[in-house]
């Protein structure tokens, strides 16, 4: 599920909430050797729950520049904590161009 939001004219926030179940996780398919035991399951439920900001620093009859972040949050089983962390997180930071009107896109999110 994603939602995504106009806070008002500069301002983005978005949420987005993910379940899979992921096979490919081993083996892995670059190293020739699982750095531990083969795992007594194939398969894995992975959720990742991220929110996000975006803040419009420049706008042009041809579109806006935006800044923004979004965080994630990882849940997977006990069992895999070993091969990645207790409390694995990821942080990005990144530079946004959206082509177009700012009016237009104030429409879409009506």
């Amino acid at each position: 599920m994603e939602l995504y939001g106009l806070a008002d004219a500069r301002h983005y926030l978005t949420a987005r909430a993910e379940v899979v179940d992921k096979d490919e996780l081993f083996p892995h398919p670059i190293l020739t050797v699982v750095p531990r035991p083969p795992q007594p399951i194939r398969v894995f439920r992975v959720k990742a729950y991220t929110i996000g900001y975006t803040l419009d620093v420049a706008r042009t009859a041809y579109g806006q520049i935006g800044l923004g972040a979004n965080a994630t949050r990882y849940q997977y089983p006990a069992l895999l904590n070993g091969f990645y962390d207790e409390h694995p997180h990821t942080v990005v930071v990144y530079l946004l161009g959206r082509l177009g009107s700012a009016m237009h896109h104030h429409h879409e999110m009506m």
